[in-house]
């Protein structure tokens, strides 16, 4: 005698917010944690380091050399937008980037806290970087009658703005998607296991154009330099820590222990 069919409403997976925590047994609590890689470690510490020493170094640069006598966080300033972005795309993204792995699997964080330190990261960068384009928009249109003048364009002026631009919209969406799709209970199971691989990847993208950004920004501050100043030694570091970065954060992507498990069913669960 056969089963008698069940309905597509018996048959649908639930949804994460809709399963019942249940405390961990006294197995799980004793298994270890996934060893973790020399590689992963080193580069875990090497994002972080880097990430600190560029929002340093910038921001002594800006105020010998850019506002002296100004003050650095000042609204339609100059130096106001490379700091802010600097922040944003140098220091809070990747941070986020390397806690959404490095908390869980180094720190034994819950997955649930980790996706909220994330996600707190992510806000806070999306934040500053609109922030920061948005004083420099307001820095270029007082300055449009003597730009006019010269015969500039008084926005995207140059290749760092354009490719700038266009990091920033792709994580702006992508911060989107994710905040829509991971954080808020609306979205099922389906959807998120569908939009987890194009959000991580999205996110690889944005977030490595806008530390080439950061690149290009020192270009524009300092043009190419002769290697003759210490200004122009000091961008050419910064883009270089930018650059570091990248690779760093790279690193810690590849070589985290467990890729397959992260990118599977288990990693929609809240």
């Amino acid at each position: 005698m056969s089963a008698s069919p069940t309905s597509d409403l018996e048959r649908a997976p639930l949804a994460p917010w809709e399963l019942e925590a249940t405390p961990p047994t006294a197995a799980a609590k004793l298994a270890p944690r996934a060893r973790l890689s020399a590689p992963f470690c080193a580069a875990v510490a090497a994002a972080s380091l880097f990430s600190v020493a560029l929002l340093l170094l910038i921001s002594w640069t800006l105020k010998m050399y850019v506002t002296p006598a100004a003050p650095l966080f000042q609204w339609t300033s100059f130096a106001l937008h490379p700091w802010l972005m600097t922040l944003a795309f140098g220091v809070l993204s990747p941070l986020a980037s390397v806690a959404f792995k490095g908390l869980e699997l180094g720190l034994g964080v819950s997955r649930a806290r980790a996706k909220a330190v994330h996600l707190s990261l992510m806000s806070a960068a999306s934040a500053a970087g609109l922030v920061g384009a948005a004083d420099m928009w307001r820095v270029h249109e007082e300055g449009a009658a003597a730009q006019v003048g010269k015969g500039w364009a008084v926005h995207l002026q140059s290749a760092h703005s354009w490719g700038g631009a266009l990091a920033l919209v792709l994580f702006t969406l992508n911060w989107c998607v994710g905040l829509g799709v991971f954080a808020l209970p609306f979205a099922s199971a389906k959807t998120r296991r569908m939009t987890l691989r194009p959000h991580a990847f999205v996110g690889a993208v944005s977030l490595f154009g806008c530390l080439g950004s950061i690149s290009t920004g020192c270009l524009s501050l300092g043009f190419r330099g002769d290697n003759a100043s210490q200004k122009d030694i000091l961008l050419k570091l910064i883009a270089l820590l930018a650059y570091l970065l990248g690779i760093a954060l790279a690193l810690v992507h590849a070589s985290a222990p467990g890729q397959d498990k992260s990118l599977s069913t288990d990693a929609l669960q809240r």
